[in-house]
């Protein structure tokens, strides 16, 4: 009975990792709030071509606090991902549109002398080459030529 309940703690842990695994490949759109307030942000995603209408409509804004980031996985068809964020949920909106085609979308925003800078993650000084932070691969993330702003 012992070795059974083992054997279960050790097939239980495997199953873990191995989700936890897939879970991170999975995600291929993560915005990071790397300011020191909380910001307001709202995406959308689903524009097929590059010349269509990008409009958010009136999605709610979702609080990212500091240091803190959201994550999804865009599909396949998801060639435009549309970014809005604000310092307050009533205060203006900076909208960016990403270019994305097939790539993925690993975003932040960094304060630098009181200006909201936008751009793509990059990797962190100390950490892996041609990851982010939290490990993610930089080797199909966008480049700052594919963010514009709106």
């Amino acid at each position: 009975m012992k070795f059974r309940l083992i054997a279960l703690g050790i097939i239980s842990s495997t199953v873990g990792v191995c989700t936890a695994a897939t879970n991170k490949t999975d995600t291929n759109y993560e915005f990071w709030n790397k300011t020191k307030t909380t910001l307001y942000v709202r995406h959308g995603s689903g524009f097929a071509e590059s010349g269509a209408r990008t409009d958010l409509g009136n999605k709610n804004l979702v609080p990212i606090n500091s240091n803190d980031f959201i994550k999804s996985t865009l599909g396949p068809d998801d060639k435009i991902v549309v970014v809005q964020f604000a310092r307050t949920e009533t205060g203006p909106k900076e909208a960016y549109r990403i270019n994305r085609d097939s790539k993925t979308v690993y975003i932040q925003v960094k304060e630098t002398k009181g200006k909201l800078v936008f751009g793509p993650q990059t990797e962190p000084p100390e950490g892996v080459e041609g990851k982010t932070k939290r490990g993610y691969p930089l080797d199909k993330n966008v480049t700052l030529e594919e963010i514009r702003k709106s």
